[in-house]
C-alpha cells in the first residue's frame, strides 16, 4: 500500500515538473532527480553559480505552488 501510494505521489510531482517551463524542469531535473550540486549544474551548463540557485529556487516555488493549489 505505501509502494503504491508513493508512486502516486511520484507521479503527480512528476507531471507538475513536466509542466514548468523548459529551462527550469531542466535545472529541477538536474538538482533532484539527477543530484548533481549547484555546482556541477552552473558548470555543465556554463551559467553563474547564482544564478543557478535562484532559478533553482524559483522552479521550487512554482513547484510547491502547484502542489498547494491542488490541494
Amino acid at each position: 500500500e505505501d509502494y503504491i501510494i508513493n508512486a502516486q505521489q511520484r507521479a503527480q510531482i512528476e507531471r507538475y515538473i513536466s509542466m514548468l517551463p523548459e529551462d527550469y524542469r531542466q535545472l529541477f531535473e538536474l538538482r533532484f532527480l539527477d543530484e548533481y550540486s549547484y555546482e556541477e549544474i552552473a558548470e555543465k551548463l556554463g551559467r553563474p553559480l547564482n544564478t543557478i540557485k535562484t532559478q533553482i529556487r524559483r522552479a521550487k516555488a512554482a513547484v510547491s505552488k502547484m502542489i498547494l493549489e491542488k490541494e
